[in-house]
């Protein structure tokens, strides 16, 4: 991983991956886990998902934990193998009862949206809670979507901004969004008209940060788990359109996409127009 990342040495993703498959022919699980990233992303090989998912069974197969983890979000996605969503969940228990806190996040994920598994909000807040215990920020972040929401726990809007805000002060970027929505409507916190302002901030440096540099935002998405890879998150960022408005731009803009969502199936968006107070800083 010295030559992957480049610690203490000058960074070589070839020498990385040749090093990597002459361990991972020897039968080393971790080797071969990390062979299978690089395959399955494109590091110093060229990317290849069905080779991926290959050296990710032999470690899986080892009950390596990660190896498990990874060629579960593969079948799950259908990357480089056909998607079959319980066998998903049972790489992600596999992984989980090793104590590998993506797999707990993600197993709970599974139980939260019924994905492979019977839906079950209370196991879902369970498998968060034990992975935001120790402190992974996924975890952290969904636990507090779970007090926002009620999911699985009695609903609590100011303990689902604490848990949001510990998530993002581990620079979690989907728990700074949802505080952020939290801190604009005043929703578990008190009102920071500041502090909104700061974020929406970020918000922008983000997207520009995107479009200027898409490789590396690419290899940030895949890192967090939004992507099953950084190569269709690097395929995807052109087609998105990123952009940032605020004030009178943004609710012109807003205001006509969602007059035409209105025309056409007033449900869609909960039966009426906006009001006023929803464009933050448009008066």
């Amino acid at each position: 991983m010295c030559r992957e990342n480049g610690t203490g040495v000058a960074a070589d993703p070839a020498e990385a991956a040749r090093l990597y498959r002459q361990a991972a022919e020897q039968g080393y699980a971790p080797a071969q886990c990390n062979l299978g990233v690089c395959y399955l992303n494109g590091i110093g090989v060229e990317e290849d998902e069905a080779q991926a998912v290959e050296w990710l069974e032999r470690s899986a197969a080892q009950d390596f934990p990660r190896a498990q983890s990874i060629l579960a979000d593969c079948l799950q996605n259908g990357a480089g193998v056909p998607a079959d969503p319980v066998r998903a969940v049972a790489l992600y228990r596999a992984a989980a009862e090793q104590g590998y806190l993506p797999a707990v996040c993600d197993l709970g994920l599974c139980y939260e949206s019924g994905t492979g598994v019977e839906a079950d909000p209370a196991q879902a807040f369970a498998l968060y809670q034990k992975a935001a215990q120790a402190g992974y920020p996924p975890a952290i972040c969904s636990l507090g979507l779970c007090y926002e929401l009620g999911d699985g726990v009695e609903q609590d809007k100011v303990q689902a901004a604490q848990l949001l805000q510990r998530a993002a002060e581990q620079d979690y970027p989907p728990a700074q969004c949802e505080l952020g929505l939290c801190y604009e409507i005043g929703e578990g916190v008190e009102e920071n008209p500041e502090l909104v302002d700061a974020i929406l901030a970020e918000y922008a440096a983000s997207i520009a940060y995107v479009n200027q540099y898409p490789e590396a935002a690419a290899a940030l998405i895949a890192q967090y788990g939004i992507t099953p890879n950084a190569a269709i998150a690097q395929a995807a960022i052109p087609q998105c359109n990123l952009t940032f408005l605020t004030g009178r731009e943004m609710r012109e803009v807003l205001e006509s996409y969602y007059t035409v969502l209105f025309q056409a199936a007033p449900d869609s968006i909960g039966g009426g127009l906006p009001y006023d107070s929803f464009y933050y800083g448009a008066d």
